[in-house]
Formats: C-alpha cells, structure tokens, sequence
C-alpha cells in the first residue's frame, strides 16, 4: 500500500507466479482512504509513504 500523507492511497497486489506486473485492488481518498489505512496498520500491512509514486497511480488507474 502506497499513501501519500494527506489523503491519497493505493492498494497494490503482487505476486510474481500470481500476476507478473503490480495490480491496483483499491484507491481512495479523503475519509475513506484514512480508515483503510489504518486498518491496514492494524493488521501489519505495509504502508509506504510516497507522495509522487500514490498521486501518479491514483490519477491513472
């Protein structure tokens, strides 16, 4: 999960033998993308800061 520190974030699925490229599986923002990412620390999901990198994908996707 990538999260930008204001409102942004960008769930990503991974898995090489699974899906040989990155998967985006949720987006959100605002309230909703807060909640989910705490739920994700609450459940030792690994949240990355990168402002640039979740602004890109949440555009595009």
């Amino acid at each position: 999960m990538f999260k930008n520190p204001t409102h942004f974030m960008v769930y990503l699925f991974y898995h090489p033998e699974e899906a040989p490229l990155p998967i985006v599986l949720e987006k959100e923002k605002g309230t909703r993308a807060n909640t989910i990412i705490k739920l994700a620390k609450k459940f030792d999901v690994s949240v990355a800061e990168n402002v640039r990198l979740t602004q890109i994908l949440h555009n595009a996707v």
